[in-house]
């Protein structure tokens, strides 16, 4: 039967009942899918959703059978386009899910479909890891996106993911099956090829792996561990495993280097893996009065109001202090001093790029209560029409 672009708007799980490269309809569905994309991109992201939850059960039983499989790919093909590889770690029904995902993607390159997916995707799983709710269905969505940015080649994605499961850690037994789900699809995500001692996918996963040691340690009876990553990703055994404490001075030595921000500038996604990796290491491993004691009062202060530096550690403070204020009650988490030091750069000499990056940690660390931002509003309304025009929306939302 010849689907109309009626049924298709609605029900996209046409397309991954089965693999979609072997479709002899395949050509004509996609031309009728031209007709109502953009606009119904939203019933494609509810369609994986869908069949996720449907495929859920027979995707856990998949996974207890071929638990440790070798991991390879399988290379499928609809002609017209480039081959599509995906992990053979993947059931039949998720394969089908990828395979339908990844040739919209090549036949609407437009519309930027894997990126809308996974923020969607990102969303419904951190919640739910956060809750510690729908475990298996939501298993399936973190291995159904990493299968996606494998066929991708797009591990920045999935790496993120990783790291902001790990900040959570509300519930540590569910973040920790959601890495293993991770893993499971795509090793790389957490055993990045390099040797190199300084190089930033070496040294995030070294976070990665101190900061889960550190909480398998306290937990009993984890049904996906710390071994498994061992065996899956080649990490050392937990008894090897780095502790937060090196880790941290680690990537700090790296970030005090003279060169450190011309590096930065030429590779953005340097920074933002380091970045990643302090945040993570800070909030997980220490409270706020060691953090402000042992890092901000010390060291970071400094950093912030360096007239270069501040890219690199103004965003990374905000962060943290962010962070803090979410996992524990906010009367206990004193920022007081760091906000006058940011707002203090708000009306200096700085640059306006500079005062801008201090007026989005204000925000960031106020966690949007009106009566904190005082000092920002007053700031915005000195700027002229041409830099309230550039100005991100975090702060455009600020003067109303």
């Amino acid at each position: 039967m010849v689907l109309t672009s009626c049924s298709l708007a609605s029900d996209f799980t046409c397309m991954m009942h089965s693999a979609f490269t072997q479709d002899k309809l395949a050509t004509m569905k996609l031309n009728t899918l031209a007709s109502i994309l953009p606009e119904k991109l939203d019933n494609l992201f509810e369609a994986v959703q869908v069949k996720a939850k449907e495929i859920a059960p027979g995707v856990a039983a998949f996974c207890k059978d071929n638990e440790m499989i070798e991991d390879s790919e399988d290379t499928w093909v609809l002609q017209g386009y480039e081959p599509i590889k995906i992990s053979t770690s993947l059931s039949p029904s998720e394969n089908y899910i990828v395979q339908a995902v990844c040739i919209l993607q090549a036949r609407f390159p437009e519309m930027s479909i894997v990126h809308g997916l996974f923020k969607a995707m990102y969303e419904v799983i951190l919640t739910n890891a956060f809750t510690g709710k729908l475990l298996v269905f939501t298993s399936v969505l973190v291995r159904i996106v990493t299968g996606i940015c494998r066929a991708q080649g797009d591990v920045h994605r999935p790496r993120i993911l990783a790291y902001d499961l790990m900040r959570e850690l509300a519930n540590f037994k569910t973040s920790l099956n959601y890495c293993g789900a991770m893993a499971s699809v795509w090793p790389f995500v957490f055993s990045p090829n390099t040797c190199h001692p300084q190089d930033p996918e070496l040294l995030t996963t070294k976070a990665m792996q101190a900061v889960l040691a550190t909480y398998q340690e306290s937990v009993k009876k984890v049904s996906f561990g710390f071994s498994t990553l061992t065996e899956r990703c080649k990490w050392p055994s937990i008894h090897n495993a780095p502790h937060i404490e090196s880790v941290v001075e680690e990537i700090m030595e790296v970030v005090r280097a003279p060169d450190f921000m011309t590096i930065c500038r030429q590779h953005p996604r340097y920074a933002f893996a380091l970045r990643k990796a302090l945040e993570l290491l800070f909030v997980q491993g220490f409270d706020w009065s060691e953090f402000y004691a042992n890092f901000l009062r010390p060291e970071l202060f400094k950093e912030i109001v360096d007239e270069s530096r501040y890219m690199f550690f103004m965003p990374l403070v905000a962060a943290v202090a962010r962070d803090y204020r979410y996992r524990s009650k906010p009367s206990l988490i004193d920022n007081s001093a760091l906000k006058m030091f940011l707002e203090a750069v708000l009306f200096s000499q700085a640059k306006v790029e500079h005062q801008k990056e201090a007026a989005l940690a204000i925000v960031m660390i106020s966690d949007g209560q009106e009566n904190s931002v005082g000092k920002v509003k007053e700031w915005l309304r000195r700027l002229d029409k041409e830099q309230k025009s550039a100005l991100p929306q975090q702060l455009v939302a600020v003067i109303g």
